[in-house]
């Protein structure tokens, strides 16, 4: 007895040659990958490692656009005080090198955490030198309200003994005040950048212990990719 084929529907019919391949299974190797298994495992590991790197890279970008901002509120101010248009300048320079450090790190360049730390040093006297300035100029230069307070003192009618017993105790306020507020930036500037310039000190034996463990390829990669 002769039996026929049995007749298969095409919707279930067996994938011909021309049928995509499987997917791989997630997890596994690519076999047309040039990366091994030790290859993907060493890239792995330096990303593990430079993790205090980046953190780095990541504060130095973030704090070169944070002064920057300053630099640029600073350079409006500059139409009412000259003084601060230098202010300006320098906290754009010192911006600039932030930003060019963060880059640097990236990079993996061993300079960098110098560079970044010496940087600081520079905003912290910069940042002090202008605040001496400032309490020295309010030291000598003559209070908005003399001519009501002197002229009361000595007797004269420059604005009557009322106005300055009513302006006296504001211009002891507003002294106080800039007293206050200069000596808060010298505090600021002696102990921020001080201690982020020496967080980047720290960082260069972090940055050389990572380039003498890492294969020389992974450095190139990374740097190539930064």
């Amino acid at each position: 007895m002769v039996y026929a084929a049995p007749h298969v529907h095409p919707a279930i019919a067996p994938q011909s040659a021309t049928a995509p391949p499987p997917l791989p299974i997630p997890g596994t190797p690519d076999p047309a990958s040039p990366l091994t298994e030790t290859h993907l495992q060493q890239l792995a590991d330096a990303k593990t490692r430079a993790r205090k790197i980046r953190r780095a890279a990541a504060i130095a970008a973030i704090n070169g656009w944070t002064i920057g901002a300053f630099a640029a509120l600073t350079a409006l101010s500059a139409l009412f005080s000259f003084i601060a248009l230098p202010l300006a300048i320098g906290m754009g320079l010192v911006a600039w090198f932030e930003i060019q450090g963060s880059r640097q790190l990236k990079q993996l360049d061993p300079t960098a955490p110098r560079r970044l730390a010496l940087n600081q040093i520079g905003f912290a006297l910069l940042l002090t030198a202008y605040a001496v300035y400032q309490l020295i100029h309010a030291a000598h230069a003559p209070s908005p309200y003399a001519q009501y307070t002197d002229g009361a003192s000595a007797g004269t009618s420059g604005g009557g003994g009322e106005m300055a017993a009513m302006l006296g105790p504001i211009e002891d306020l507003t002294r106080i005040i800039t007293l206050a507020v200069y000596i808060t930036l010298i505090v600021f500037a002696l102990t921020v950048p001080t201690l982020t310039a020496l967080y980047y000190f720290t960082r260069a034996h972090h940055l050389r212990s990572y380039l003498a463990q890492t294969p020389d390829w992974v450095v190139k990669f990374q740097r190539s990719a930064a």
